[in-house]
């Protein structure tokens, strides 16, 4: 029987951030409750105390496909690891879907952006 990551109760994901931002982090954390997928981002509290953020998650189910769209100010109190919590939705996963998930952050000319798949 295959392991399904989304089993557990978080599961977060730091990934490089994009070129030209070598000291600044983004982060995807994951949790599921009864069959539905919380998705949050977050980001370095230390890099980000100031800018912008942009998460798009587009789900794709059979022949059915959405796209939501957050965007706003970085800004507000970090959590006990530092991190900045940006923007969170929860998503319906079915068997055999997908979501893919991107951040982007961006202050004057830093960026910065992880993103990650989900497959059912």
């Amino acid at each position: 029987m295959p392991t399904n990551p989304l089993r557990y109760a978080l599961l977060a994901l730091i990934l490089a951030p994009t070129p030209g931002a070598a000291e600044q982090e983004c982060e995807i954390a994951l949790s599921e409750t009864n069959g539905a997928t919380s998705i949050v981002a977050m980001a370095d509290a230390a890099d980000w105390s100031g800018g912008r953020y942009a998460m798009s998650v587009s789900v794709r189910s059979g022949t059915n496909r959405s796209t939501s769209m957050q965007s706003g100010s970085i800004g507000g109190e970090p959590d006990e690891n530092g991190h900045v919590p940006l923007s969170r939705t929860v998503v319906n996963l079915p068997a055999g879907s997908e979501a893919d998930i991107v951040v982007t952050l961006s202050r004057g000319d830093a960026e910065a952006g992880c993103q990650t798949r989900l497959t059912r």
